[in-house]
């Protein structure tokens, strides 16, 4: 197994985070103060996704063989995200 973590910028259009082949598991912070971010599949809107307040953490728990995606957006302004995970090898 390995690990990949770093730093995701999310705007207001759908973006993936992370590599996702491979991914056993996937945790997203919103570092925001004040903006809170969906996260989900492609079809994520501002009304549509998985809700992370600002300084929330959420944990996605795919499995590894599906190699599923997870797409994030801001509602609003850019927001910054600290993601980890774990993709087996």
């Amino acid at each position: 197994m390995s690990v990949n973590c770093g730093e995701k910028t999310a705007t207001n259009t759908p973006s993936t985070v992370g590599v996702a082949t491979g991914r056993k598991y996937l945790r997203l912070t919103n570092e925001s103060l004040d903006m809170r971010c969906r996260a989900g599949d492609s079809g994520i809107s501002n009304t549509a996704g998985v809700i992370i307040e600002p300084g929330q953490t959420v944990e996605f728990r795919p499995l590894a063989w599906e190699n599923t995606e997870i797409y994030v957006m801001s509602e609003a302004k850019a927001v910054k995200l600290a993601y980890y995970e774990v993709i087996s090898e």
